[in-house]
């Protein structure tokens, strides 16, 4: 990207969310993170639970594998996707949203990360999806 007035690079890449995620009344989840990937036409989505991003991505990377998105080629995207994530740039004016690129293949990806809200009970016009 040439033009990058809407990030900002972090001093410290996210390493903890302790403080971000309301406390729960139970047992505390691991937050949930999602991962929006847009690459060669294709948009991939997934999600990873982490108390670190760095922990997000390696459980998210472990649900690719898995996945295949890419078919043979799966296993080496998983490894760029890997190389530049620990870099990502938060997004001025938004909260909880990240955003790194690399490139593949020669084609450039760019990966969107949400740090996500788990449990809501009803959102308005909005249809709720089961868990996978």
């Amino acid at each position: 990207m040439s033009h990058r007035s809407d990030v900002e690079r972090p001093g410290n890449v996210v390493d903890s969310v302790q403080g971000l995620i309301p406390q729960q009344q139970h047992a505390p989840a691991m937050p949930l993170w999602t991962f929006l990937v847009d690459y060669d036409g294709g948009n991939y989505t997934g999600q990873g639970a982490g108390d670190t991003f760095s922990q997000a991505c390696d459980a998210w990377a472990a649900q690719l594998r898995q996945g295949k998105p890419l078919q043979r080629r799966t296993a080496a995207f998983v490894k760029a996707l890997l190389k530049a994530a620990p870099d990502p740039a938060a997004l001025n004016g938004l909260q909880n949203v990240w955003c790194f690129t690399g490139l593949f293949a020669d084609e450039l990806f760019i990966v969107n990360v949400v740090l996500t809200v788990e449990a809501i009970s009803e959102i308005a016009g909005l249809p709720r999806a089961s868990a996978a």
